[in-house]
């Protein structure tokens, strides 16, 4: 299990503050009780949080992880990182002449990633 942000990072006055509208600027959550600070206050919250999540990473990182947290990509990056490493393994015009083939493929990230920013046709195949 992960451990939770900092709690100070999470509080205002005493008051729990919504980690959703903290780190998106949305919160969906109809029955949220939790604050939704606005202007300075928002501003001041948000740093403090990504304070927290930077201190927290960087204590339950690997100390033998030869990657440097800074140099990381976000999880929602991936598609694009797999996409970089697949082009430059292969070579682009290998993969232009050829194509893709995507199984699993599901909402199309890599297949974008390949096709619309690279000119790799892609196919996907997604059960």
């Amino acid at each position: 299990p992960r451990p939770a942000a900092e709690p100070q990072a999470l509080l205002q006055d005493g008051k729990l503050l919504c980690k959703f509208w903290l780190s998106n600027g949305v919160c969906r959550r109809a029955d949220c009780e939790c604050e939704h600070p606005q202007g300075e206050a928002l501003t001041e919250a948000k740093g403090r949080f990504w304070e927290a999540q930077r201190k927290r990473k960087a204590e339950t990182a690997n100390p033998d992880d030869p990657h440097r947290v800074e140099d990381k990509k976000s999880h929602a990056r991936r598609a694009a990182v797999f996409a970089e490493w697949i082009c430059t393994t292969y070579g682009t015009d290998v993969l232009r002449s050829g194509g893709i083939l995507d199984i699993a493929g599901g909402r199309g990230e890599l297949a974008f990633e390949l096709s619309v920013k690279r000119g790799v046709p892609c196919t996907v195949v997604d059960p």
